[in-house]
Parts: C-alpha cells; sequence; structure tokens
C-alpha cells in the first residue's frame, strides 16, 4: 500500500518539523520572526525545529521500537499518535508561556532594559571579548618572555592584572545592571 500524497506531506511535516518547533516556540516564547533579528531568529526557528524534531523522532521510534508490538508503517499510526501528542503538549506549554499572543513577552534577562531603551548587551559582549583577547596574548607573551627577558615579563604580568581587574569590574557591573 502505498501513501497518499496528502498523507506524506503530512507525516514529514510531523516527523521533521512540527514537534521541534512547537519546542522552540515553547522554550522560547519571546522570540518573534520580525524585527531586526528577523533572519538570524528564523533560520534558529527552522533548523532547530528540523534538528529537534528529527531526534524526537528518532528517540520516540527507538523507545517503541523496543516494545514487541509496534511495526513502523503507514498502517501502524503508533509513531505518529506519539509525536502528535508531544506536538500539542508543547503547543500547550507555548500557549501557557505567551509564545502565540499578539506582542512578544519582554526576554526574561533584559526586561527593565528593554523598557528603560538601555540594551546594550551587544556592546558589552564585544568588550568582553576584546579583553579576553588581549589577556590571552599577554599570557602567551609572558610565557615567551619569563626565558627572555624576566622584566619584560613582570611588566607584562601588571597589565595582564590590569586587564583581568578591568574585565572581572565590568563583569560585576553588568550583573548588578541586569540584577536590578
Amino acid at each position: 500500500m502505498t501513501p497518499s500524497p496528502l498523507f506524506a506531506t503530512l507525516a514529514l511535516v510531523l516527523f521533521f518539523f512540527l514537534p521541534g518547533y512547537l519546542l522552540m516556540k515553547a522554550l522560547w516564547p519571546e522570540w518573534r520572526i520580525r524585527g531586526k533579528a528577523a533572519v538570524e531568529r528564523g533560520v534558529t526557528m527552522v533548523t532547530g525545529a528540523v534538528v529537534s524534531s528529527t531526534a524526537m523522532t528518532i528517540l520516540v521510534g527507538f523507545v517503541l521500537g523496543n516494545t514487541a508490538s509496534f511495526q513502523a508503517g503507514p498502517d501502524n499510526p503508533l509513531l505518529e499518535a506519539v509525536l502528535l501528542v508531544l506536538s500539542v503538549a508543547f503547543f500547550l506549554v507555548g500557549l501557557w508561556r505567551g509564545a502565540y499572543s499578539k506582542w512578544p513577552l519582554p526576554s526574561p534577562s533584559y526586561a527593565e532594559h528593554a523598557l528603560k531603551g538601555e540594551d546594550d548587551t551587544e556592546a558589552f559582549v564585544e568588550e568582553i571579548e576584546a579583553i579576553v583577547r588581549e589577556e590571552l596574548r599577554l599570557k602567551a607573551e609572558i610565557k615567551h618572555a619569563k626565558r627572555e627577558n624576566p622584566e619584560k615579563a613582570e611588566r607584562l604580568k601588571e597589565e595582564l592584572d590590569a586587564h583581568v581587574s578591568r574585565r572581572r569590574e565590568l563583569e560585576k557591573a553588568r550583573e548588578s545592571q541586569v540584577n536590578s
């Protein structure tokens, strides 16, 4: 018995997209596929949906396959039923968390800053990354300078300590900003 094209299409959507998409919406209810981050979030959502749906299909099939009565095929809809139940559960969790409301929820960690218009996360991350890169460069330079020029190694160590303390200050400031 050959499945109809409609059945095959619905099965592909169920096996490779729907449960994962609904899981992604349940996990990140504040994400919307519009605005400045639309392309990035769209790609993330579709990729996450395909990967997690495929993983769920494999895991559910594995669990069902270890039971004596399960045979995968169009005449045994047990796999489809379990994936539908999971999809409904993920949909309900997403609905409860506000994933389908008209207005997106604020991101939990940046809610206050978004309301004040103070979300400077990108600049903060770039500054921390620059400091960490400089710390790594200084550590490598110190390692080589210890053998050849101990005075230079000591000066570099002081510079490294200054970078480490600056990074820690920025991290503490950001933590207090987010938690306040």
